[in-house]
């Protein structure tokens, strides 16, 4: 039978190998070994350890890039309810889970509750980090989420100079080239789009894209951006482009998220939508 501290070593271990397939994009590898190293902390620690928080917060980051947001909310949420039993400000992860629960929430559409979380996560980093203003590199990726909270709910000016102040952030503090830097300019690409502005929208998804390629030309993210510049072509209907970048999307998304069906099912419906207007004008 292993010690505490065995199990302890290895639930470390398993974290460990989670983050690595993590950073290199290798999603279900992370989701398994971060489920391993759940599975031993629980055999060895009380249910409401902090150290089982991170884990659950390890799993909804993981969900999230899958794309299941659901499961991400449900994990995200199982953390902060162990959190929210510690001492106030002993965790500096919680915001980080807050910023995550918005993002979740906001991809179902539920942006109430979206906005609820985010606005906490910038309370919690005011108070625990002794911030008098938000000009902080800690607030740039809880901006952006409230950027696109935003401009879903029509506050197309707010969303803007939210957006605007994480760049600005985010430069500050991270190379140019950066995928974070690349998601602020997919996020300015998205408030342009439901403007109907549709050059500049252009514009920063093709910034955003050239970033992300430069992380690898598979990069999950890139099913993403390669949707929403279709979807700007469509909605100026240049259905050739259109296709063109919806038939980039679902063939990423067939390599890097397979086991996705609904996924699938939606960027289909975008290709047939498209198919059809293409045969209408032949």
């Amino acid at each position: 039978m292993m010690s505490s501290r065995d199990n302890e070593t290895l639930a470390t271990i398993y974290n460990n190998i989670a983050s690595v397939y993590g950073e290199q994009a290798k999603y279900d590898q992370a989701l398994h070994y971060f489920k391993l190293s759940l599975q031993v902390k629980l055999n060895c620690k009380p249910s409401d350890h902090p150290s089982i928080a991170t884990t659950y917060h390890n799993l909804a980051c993981i969900y999230a890039a899958k794309l299941y947001y659901d499961e991400s909310i449900k994990a995200a949420e199982s953390a902060v309810a162990i959190l929210n039993q510690c001492p106030p400000n002993t965790f500096p992860g919680l915001a980080a889970v807050y910023t995550n629960l918005g993002y979740s929430y906001y991809r179902v559409n539920q942006l109430d509750r979206a906005e609820d979380y985010l606005q906490q996560s910038i309370t919690l980093l005011r108070s625990m980090y002794k911030i008098q203003d938000d000009n902080h590199y800690k607030f740039a990726f809880t901006y952006n989420i409230l950027a696109l909270v935003k401009c879903a709910q029509g506050s197309f000016e707010e969303a803007e100079y939210l957006c605007q102040k994480s760049s600005n952030l985010l430069l500050k503090e991270l190379p140019s080239d950066s995928v974070d830097v690349g998601l602020s300019y997919e996020t300015f690409g998205i408030i342009y789009n439901a403007q109907k502005k549709y050059e500049q929208a252009l514009l920063f998804f093709y910034k955003s894209e050239t970033i992300i390629r430069c992380v690898s030309d598979e990069y999950p993210l890139l099913v993403r951006i390669f949707r929403e510049i279709g979807t700007v072509f469509y909605n100026q209907t240049i259905y050739d482009r259109a296709l063109e970048f919806y038939t980039k999307a679902i063939g990423l998304a067939l390599k890097v998220y397979e086991t996705n069906t609904k996924l699938i099912d939606s960027l289909t419906y975008d290709l047939d939508r498209v198919i059809d207007h293409v045969l209408t004008i032949e």
